[in-house]
């Protein structure tokens, strides 16, 4: 019975792990965009 417990825990530990590695993925995904494009903006300016 424990066991079945540990698992479950450990389970859930493991989704959460990889939702916050999702999280910060598409974080620096959007930043390096955001980056990108105002450079892109500023050499267009200029």
């Amino acid at each position: 019975m424990p066991q079945r417990r540990n698992s479950r825990l450990a389970y859930k530990s493991k989704w959460q792990n990889t939702n916050v590695v999702t999280t910060i993925l598409i974080a620096n995904a959007l930043s390096y965009s955001l980056i990108a494009i105002i450079l892109f903006i500023r050499s267009v300016n200029t």
